[in-house]
Formats: C-alpha cells, sequence, structure tokens
C-alpha cells in the first residue's frame, strides 16, 4: 500500500517537473548512457525540429545532420571525457541547425547524473541554451575596433587608449605616435621605453593630470593643450581630446582620445595675441576712439574714430547726454559708468555691442575717471576698439580645432573606400578634388577605371593591375600618375590597407589613400634639369659630361673620340660688342654643333669658349667630319658684324686601359696647335670685322679715321721714320677710334652736344680699343698708342694722366691728327674751324695738349701746303655730308 502511494507520488513528481522543464526557456536532455535513449523538454524539441514524443537515440545519425561538422569532434571528445570520469561536468559551444537550415550558436552545460556501482556514468544531463545573438555581438564589437584600428593608422596625429594613472600608461596607439612623437608605438605601450608623462614637459603635467581628473569626476569629454619632448628633443605644441570610459559599476576603465601636432596653430595663437596687444597699446598712448563726458555723461570730446565706429553725428554729440545718444545702453555699462565716477578703473575685453539696426560688433574698453584741477573728479573717460576681426580669428581657431575632432572621420589627403571586388564604395572630398568626378558619379565602378594604359608601369588593363596589387602581401604602396579635374597629369603616391571588417556576406573592404608629389616632382625635375645643363647653351655641362665619360667606360663603346671645339675671338666680340652679344655668339656656336652632331653623340659647354664632343664608336675619320660640317655651319653663318670662328682638337681612345684623362690631354695638345695655326690671322680678320661694323655704325667716324690717318702718315714721313713705322703710323691712325664699337650709336651720331654721362661713357673708348688691339700680336705695339691717344703734353688727359715724352711719340701725332681734323670738321651743333683758325688753335694748346716740338712741325706743314690735298679732301668730305 506504501509502495503505491510512493510510486504515484513520485510519477506525480516527474510529471510536474517535466512541466516545469517544459516551462522554461532552456533546452534540458537528460540521456541514458547504456540505452542511449534521451528525453527533451519542449524548447530542446524546439530547437532540433523534433516532434513531440519522438524517439531520440543517442547513436542516432540525425547528431551529425544537427550539428556542424566543425563541432562533431568538440561535443564528442566532451562525452569521452565525462564517460571516463575525467571531468563531473563540462561546457561546450555548439552550432545546431533550425528547420530552415540555418545555423545558430548554442552553449551546452552537462554533468553525471546516475553512476553505477562501478562508478561508471550511468546518465548525463545538461541544459542547450541560445547564445547566437551574444556571439554576433562580440563578432560586431571585435571587427569593429580592428576597422577603427585600420583607419586611425592612416590618419595624421596620434590616437591612443591609455590608463588613467600618473604615466598614462598606453594600451594602444595608432601609426601616427611616430610622426608625432619620434617613438614607435612599441616604446610608449606598456611603459616599455619610457612613459607618455615623460614625453610631456614637467611644466604640463600638473595641469594635465587635473584638467583629465575634472573631466573623470564629473564624466565630461577633456580638451587640453600642452607641451611635449619628442625623441630627438624637439618640442612641439599639442592638442588632445579625449574622452573616459567607464565600467558598469561606473569605474574609470580606461581613457580614449586623440593628440594632435597644433604647434602651426600655437605660433598662428600667439602671434594674434601679439597683434591684439599691440592695437591694445596704440588705443591707450595714442587716444584713439576716445569719447570724454562729465559727471552727468554728457559729451565733451569724441575722436573721430569713435564717431565713425559708434555712427555718432559728430556736429551734433558735443553737449548731449550720452544716454540720450544710446538710449539701448545696457543697465551694466550704466553700472560701470557709476563705478568709474567713483573713482574705480574698470575695463572690458570680450563685450557685445548691438548696434540699432541688430548688428553685433565685438569691443574691447576701458573706462578710467578724470581729475578736475582741485582734485575732484570731473568725469570719465572711454577707450574702446571694435575687435571684430579678432573674434573672427578666435572663432576660425575654435572652428579649426573643432575641425580637427572630425579628422578621424573626415580625413584632409584623398581616400577612396572599395569593396573586395575593388568596386568604389566612397570617395571622400580631398580625392573629389584631387580627379573632379563626384563620387556618387563613380560608385560601384572599379578603382582602377580611373587610370588609363598610360599610367601604368608596364602598360596593360589597369583594372587586373590594381587587382594584383591589391591582392599582394609584400606591397601597399605605388607611386602612380591620374588624371586631375583640369586635365593636367598629377603625380601621386597611393597607399592602401584591406580592413578585414567581413560581414554576413563576407565582404572585405580596402581603403586606398593618396598624397599628390607632383610639385615635388616638378621640383626634382627642375633641379635634375639645371644639374646637368649649361644656364647659357641648354647644352649639357661638364658635370655631365664627366658622368657620362663613366658610364661609356665599356669596350662596346671603343673607339671613342674626344672632339674639342674652342670659339675664337670671344674676347674681341665681348669687348668690341659687349657681353650680351658674347653670349649669343655662344649661343649660335652651340646650335651649330647641336646640328653637327649625331644622336649619340654627346655634346657639353666645358668651359667659357670650349665644348666637348663625345663621339663613342667613331674613329678619328668620324671626328674630322663632324669638324667639317661644323666649319661648313659656321662659315654659311658669317654676317657682316659677325664671323664665327672655331678651333679643333681631337683624340681617339681605342683601349679601356687608356685613361680619360690621358686622351683629353692628346685633344688638348691638338687643339693649341690649331690655335697656334689660326690664331693670328683670325684675330686680325675679327679685328677687321670690328672696323667695318665702326664705320657702318658711324660714316663720320670712317671718315674721320681716315682723314686722321692720312695726317698721321704725312706727319710720320716729316719725321723721316722707317717705312715699317710709318705704315704702322699710318694704321695707327686709322684705328685710333676703334674702342667706339661699344659706345651706344646714338652717342656716336649725337647731333648736339654730349652731356657728363655721354661724354664720361666717349672717353672709355681708348681703353676698349686697346683691349681689342691688344689680342692680336701684330697689333700690340699700335694697341699701346692706341691706349694713350687722348693723354695731355701736360698730364691733364686720360686715362692714365701721363706728362711729356712718359706719352709715346706715335700717340703724341696722333692726339695732334685727331684734335685737328676734330676742330675743322662740322657739327650739327657746331660749325668746323677753318684750317689758319685750327692752326693758330694749335699753336695756342702748345705745350699744353700737345707736343711743343710737333706742335710747331704741324704748323709749320700747314703752312708750307704740304697738307694741302689731305686737307682738301676733308673740306669736299664735310660738305658732301
Amino acid at each position: 500500500m506504501m509502495s503505491n502511494e510512493l510510486s504515484g507520488q513520485k510519477s506525480e513528481l516527474l510529471t510536474n517537473l517535466g512541466h516545469v522543464l517544459d516551462a522554461v526557456n532552456i533546452g534540458v536532455w537528460i540521456v541514458d548512457l547504456n540505452s542511449g535513449s534521451f528525453t527533451l523538454n519542449s524548447p530542446l524539441r524546439q530547437i532540433l525540429g523534433l516532434v513531440p514524443d519522438s524517439v531520440v537515440s543517442l547513436f542516432s545519425d540525425m547528431w551529425k545532420e544537427l550539428i556542424h561538422p566543425d563541432d562533431l569532434g568538440t561535443i564528442s571528445e566532451a562525452f569521452q571525457q565525462i564517460s571516463r570520469v575525467e571531468q563531473h561536468a563540462l561546457s561546450a559551444e555548439l552550432r545546431i541547425k533550425d528547420v530552415r537550415g540555418s545555423y545558430h550558436w548554442y552553449v551546452s552545460h552537462f554533468q553525471i547524473l546516475d553512476i553505477d556501482k562501478d562508478g561508471s556514468p550511468v546518465r548525463l544531463a545538461g541544459t542547450i541554451q541560445d547564445i547566437d545573438r551574444s556571439k554576433q555581438i562580440a563578432h560586431m564589437l571585435y571587427e569593429s575596433e580592428r576597422s577603427k584600428s585600420v583607419l586611425l593608422s592612416n590618419l595624421p596625429g596620434m590616437a591612443y587608449r591609455c590608463s588613467f594613472d600618473p604615466d598614462w600608461t598606453m594600451q594602444f596607439v595608432s601609426d601616427g605616435c611616430f610622426e608625432l612623437t619620434g617613438y614607435n608605438a612599441f616604446d610608449l605601450i606598456a611603459n616599455r621605453k619610457c612613459s607618455y608623462n615623460d614625453i610631456i614637459l614637467p611644466e604640463y603635467r600638473t595641469m594635465v593630470y587635473d584638467a583629465w581628473e575634472r573631466g573623470v569626476a564629473e564624466h565630461e569629454k577633456v580638451t587640453v593643450t600642452y607641451k611635449i619632448r619628442t625623441a630627438e628633443g624637439q618640442e612641439k605644441w599639442v592638442w588632445e581630446q579625449g574622452t573616459p570610459l567607464y565600467d558598469v559599476q561606473g569605474m574609470v576603465e580606461v581613457l580614449e582620445g586623440l593628440v594632435l601636432d597644433v604647434t602651426e596653430q600655437k605660433r598662428m595663437e600667439q602671434t594674434a595675441s601679439h597683434m591684439i596687444e599691440l592695437m591694445r597699446y596704440v588705443v591707450e598712448h595714442n587716444r584713439s576712439s576716445v569719447a570724454i563726458h562729465d559727471k552727468k555723461m554728457n559729451y565733451l570730446y569724441v575722436s573721430k574714430r569713435y564717431l565713425e565706429e559708434f555712427g555718432v553725428p559728430g556736429q551734433d554729440v558735443i553737449g548731449k547726454n550720452h544716454y540720450e545718444v544710446f538710449p539701448d545702453l545696457p543697465q551694466y555699462l550704466k553700472d560701470v559708468h557709476s563705478r568709474v565716477l567713483t573713482g574705480a578703473v574698470e575695463s572690458g575685453d570680450n563685450d557685445q555691442w548691438i548696434r540699432s539696426d541688430g548688428s553685433v560688433d565685438w569691443m574691447r574698453w576701458e573706462c578710467r575717471p578724470w581729475y578736475e584741477a582741485d582734485g575732484t573728479i570731473g568725469g570719465l573717460v572711454v577707450y574702446t576698439e571694435i575687435i571684430n576681426k579678432w573674434k573672427q580669428l578666435e572663432n576660425e581657431l575654435r572652428n579649426a580645432n573643432a575641425r580637427l575632432e572630425r579628422l578621424i572621420t573626415e580625413a584632409s589627403g584623398p581616400i577612396a573606400i572599395l569593396d573586395n571586388h575593388g568596386l568604389i564604395s566612397r570617395f571622400n572630398k580631398a580625392f573629389e578634388n584631387l580627379t573632379g568626378k563626384r563620387w556618387q558619379r563613380v560608385a560601384d565602378i572599379h578603382f582602377g577605371e580611373l587610370f588609363s594604359m598610360e599610367d601604368l608601369p608596364e602598360g596593360g588593363d589597369p583594372i587586373s593591375f590594381w587587382d594584383r596589387l591589391f591582392q599582394s602581401t609584400t606591397k601597399n604602396h605605388i607611386e602612380l600618375s591620374i588624371s586631375s579635374k583640369g586635365g593636367d597629369r598629377r603625380h601621386v603616391i597611393w597607399n592602401w590597407a584591406s580592413v578585414s571588417e567581413k560581414d554576413s556576406e563576407g565582404k572585405t573592404y580596402t581603403i586606398v589613400q593618396g598624397q599628390d608629389i607632383t610639385e615635388r616632382k616638378l621640383a626634382e625635375e627642375r633641379l635634375r634639369y639645371m644639374g646637368e645643363r649649361d644656364f647659357l647653351t641648354g647644352l649639357y655641362n661638364r658635370q655631365y659630361l664627366e658622368s657620362e665619360l663613366l658610364k661609356m667606360d665599356r669596350p662596346e663603346n671603343l673607339p671613342l673620340t674626344i672632339l674639342l671645339v674652342d670659339t675664337n675671338g670671344l674676347k674681341i666680340v665681348n669687348d668690341s660688342f659687349g657681353t650680351d652679344a658674347g653670349d649669343q655668339l655662344l649661343r649660335h656656336v652651340a646650335s651649330i654643333l647641336e646640328s653637327a652632331c649625331s644622336p649619340h653623340d654627346i655634346l657639353a659647354r666645358y668651359g667659357g669658349d670650349e665644348f666637348v664632343i663625345l663621339m663613342p664608336r667613331t674613329g678619328t675619320a668620324g671626328a674630322k667630319r663632324v669638324a667639317q660640317r661644323v666649319s661648313g655651319l659656321a662659315e654659311q653663318a658669317k654676317t657682316s658684324q659677325m664671323r664665327i670662328s672655331l678651333s679643333y682638337g681631337y683624340a681617339t681612345r681605342t683601349s679601356v686601359k687608356e685613361s680619360y684623362n690621358a686622351v683629353f690631354k692628346r685633344a688638348e695638345d691638338a687643339l693649341n696647335r690649331s690655335k697656334i695655326y689660326e690664331s693670328t690671322s683670325e684675330k686680325s680678320k675679327s679685328i677687321g670685322l670690328v672696323m667695318n661694323t665702326l664705320f657702318e655704325k658711324s660714316r663720320r667716324e670712317s671718315q674721320h679715321s681716315k682723314r686722321v690717318s692720312a695726317l698721321c702718315e704725312k706727319i710720320a714721313q716729316r719725321l723721316q721714320m722707317s717705312s715699317a713705322d710709318v705704315s704702322r703710323m699710318k694704321v695707327a691712325g686709322l684705328m685710333h677710334d676703334i674702342g667706339k664699337i661699344g659706345i651706344d650709336e646714338s652717342i656716336l651720331n649725337k647731333v648736339t652736344a654730349l652731356d657728363n654721362d655721354e661724354w664720361e661713357e666717349m672717353k672709355r673708348h681708348s681703353e676698349v680699343g686697346y683691349r681689342i688691339l691688344s689680342t692680336a700680336t701684330e697689333f700690340s705695339e699700335v694697341a699701346e698708342h692706341i691706349l694713350e691717344h687722348h693723354e695731355k703734353w701736360d698730364g691733364s688727359g686720360y686715362p692714365r694722366g701721363l706728362i711729356g715724352k712718359e706719352i709715346s711719340l706715335q700717340a703724341r701725332i696722333i692726339a695732334l691728327a685727331d684734335a685737328f681734323d676734330a676742330m675743322t670738321s662740322n657739327r650739327s651743333y657746331r660749325t668746323g674751324l677753318g684750317v689758319q683758325a685750327a692752326a693758330k688753335e694749335i699753336k695756342r694748346c702748345s705745350g699744353s695738349q700737345f707736343d711743343p716740338e710737333l706742335a710747331s712741325l704741324f704748323v709749320a706743314m700747314i703752312a708750307s701746303g704740304e697738307l694741302h690735298e689731305i686737307l682738301i679732301d676733308g673740306i669736299e668730305s664735310e660738305d658732301n655730308r
């Protein structure tokens, strides 16, 4: 009877327990290890998709269908450990397929329920609980953190996560750490090499800690500016903004934020502050924008600036009450006036002034009392300054700080975000500015379509090219040009990073960041060109030539001939026509040499008037042909005012064992021999060309020089000089004014008297003539006479102020003939003297300007009629003019 009652109670208890287990929100199971039979509650049957009362066996293949293949081994191992009594209770995570075929995550806790007399498990019991949502959340948090880390590593500044302790012990820092501090992230994390507090300058450490202490206590964002010292010892201003993070108990866990280099902004801020102080000083000491009131606040005086800034009509304001002129004046300013009239001095640096039209001005002001002669207060003085522009600067700085806060999500450099197929998902503003393309227009096209085949290093398909780069595990940057919105090509360094941010569809994203280096590339190209080229001719320079010689030091370039080309008469051209003409000559020679060279030759300007042609795989015969071509082109380029004369020397290297110095020495020796053979005749021709050019510039100079030459010849014959000296005297007279080739044509042909500056320019001609003639050996003696022909007997001449017989006889003869012809020649501003009047003038100047013996001889020659023929020709020439 009692047994039946107990049995009934047990059955009722099991039934009630079954109802309870069916009502809970987790799956519950019991398994008999001997029979393999499972007892499942209703929630677990719903999870497994089983109908009520269906029989489930431990040994059924059903479990292979329901449990994810990757988790079967885990569950099997757990059952074996329980069966061997290695563990009395275990937990395992597994994925189970629902009725729709989708897997979901569950955690199963199970333990031994009964054991037999041998201690072996007989029955196990366990629970199954859905953790699919928590798994998804954990995965999303993990991927979010990793995405955030990748993004931060591509942005300027240093993002961080640190402990709230005196050392600011870093748990994470972004890649911008090195650029900002000079330390690697590894150095700062866990204070391995130094703590972040060590980097902060000592005078700022307490201030920074106090700011964070307030922020943590008040659960507020912290913004602070201070100075750090980098690993290299450089001091920088930094701007830091961060937020404390708390645990569920409200205790701070970590601090997260961003540190940016604001050294330049700080410098601007300090500059602005200095300017504000300077403006304040000027206002205070120059009394600009001033108003003076009596004790009743009636106007006694206002400055012009005050009237302009506050829109007060100046002719009506004196004597009026301040509160009538400004009826809407705020009460606090009236209170200020009251206090100042009792002796206080008050000021305001940041006050608003609301005008009658509703507009707002910011102003700085100071109000102080003024005193009567007896020491009593007579009224007050108000100094004001409108500081709108400084307020604007303050707002701009504030906005700049706000922009810095957004740098994490809005980078200044061009950034594109691509999906796992390389298709564009997003451009930032900087990328739009670079390409001129709105991201909405290029969304869902491949990143490679922004480039053309010509942009790629080896051509090919841009899409395949970029796909290979994105898939590479060793390369994450490349320099590649891209078409800008202006149509020009911009050189850009592209950096990219793949973000393992996989969503439910298995997508991966890539961040591409560009750095425009076009200006740097152009500057490098300009520097390279300047380093290789001669600035005057545009040819290669000596430095480039010597570098090419090293490259050509290979047997395949033999025979290698070095051809030296020297420009004859450059000094004569410079002295005669000026350095601009000399530069033009060198450019002309360079052009001729370029025309004569073959494409594989290297032409360079080697020195002042010397050029070098390197001719690889060319022998002596080839060099001779080039020299002949150059000579032919130079002859064709000859004009009445310019004659190109060149000398050549060449040598051939036939063995790499022979040094370049030895080859150059042989070529220079050949050039020097050539110049010896050609120098004298070529210089003489150049001097003749100069004379012809002078005579073409001024017909008057031509006639004058010929008459002076004839007079010099006659005087030399009268002095019974040798025939050779007579000839030289004739040539000296003809060439005495050759230096005038360097005088401006407008001065030579001027119809009025020369002014002082023009006369000083004209006096240079004797020295210029000396330099021209001294370049040719056959004219070197004549050059000395030309230099002295404006010296005077008494030492008052030029250029050296010689006296008496310090002046050569030939120069004294030229001086006499030159002066006589000048006196008897007509000028537009005066009529020439007659012969007898000129003779009388020469006699008068004897012993001062002229050699007295020569002067007497010359006057006698005039009187005897010896010079009649020359004088008649001179008169006729003047008449013909």
